[in-house]
């Protein structure tokens, strides 16, 4: 669980997902996974480090596996978010497309952030995808 400002919102989700996307970038996958909160079971995806590095191995040319590049070195490429509010106010989902061999690439993680309390969100990797 992460604690988010409301004020702060976007601008913390953004950094939580960059930071994220950064120790993949590292080869930390196993790092990656700890810091999500799995789905219940039978609610979702539970992610392990073997789980996302095949899911990022069944991306494009299946012989040469895509360099995940650090976000905070990407300029506007590593800054490719879409937010979407959930109706009932529990949270927000964002689509990040992550950075893949040096540019945006079109292979979409998918988070929910959930709130659970005032100001603080349990944050779940929902899908990695191709839209």
């Amino acid at each position: 669980m992460i604690t988010i400002p409301k004020s702060q919102y976007k601008d913390s989700a953004r950094q939580f997902i960059k930071t994220w996307t950064q120790l993949l970038s590292s080869g930390n996958f196993q790092e990656a996974v700890d810091s999500l909160d799995q789905q219940p079971a039978g609610e979702g995806n539970r992610w392990t480090a073997e789980s996302l590095f095949a899911a990022l191995s069944d991306y494009g040319n299946y012989e040469i596996f895509p360099e995940v590049n650090n976000p905070f070195q990407m300029g506007k490429e590593g800054d490719a978010f879409a937010f979407y509010k959930y109706r009932d106010g529990s949270g927000w989902a964002v689509e990040y497309d992550l950075p893949l061999d040096r540019e945006r690439s079109d292979l979409t993680a998918l988070f929910s952030f959930k709130k659970v309390e005032p100001n603080v969100f349990t944050v779940h990797l929902d899908d990695l995808h191709v839209p």
